[in-house]
């Protein structure tokens, strides 16, 4: 099989930095501390989970 196209991202440290968010469960720590009210969509994790994605 050929290579026919190459597509080039530069990603920073966006990859490594989303990776350790994920394993220091960044997310639950924070629903630990901040938990949200009742009447909330998505609690303070989720919001910082989609914080690691900030064009997607």
């Amino acid at each position: 099989m050929a290579v026919t196209s190459v597509v080039e991202k530069r990603l920073g440290a966006l990859p490594v930095a989303a990776e350790f968010l994920c394993r220091l469960d960044v997310a639950g720590i924070v629903d630990e501390v901040c938990p949200g009210g009742a009447s909330a969509l998505v609690t303070h994790g989720q919001v910082i989970e989609a914080y690691r994605w900030p064009n997607g």
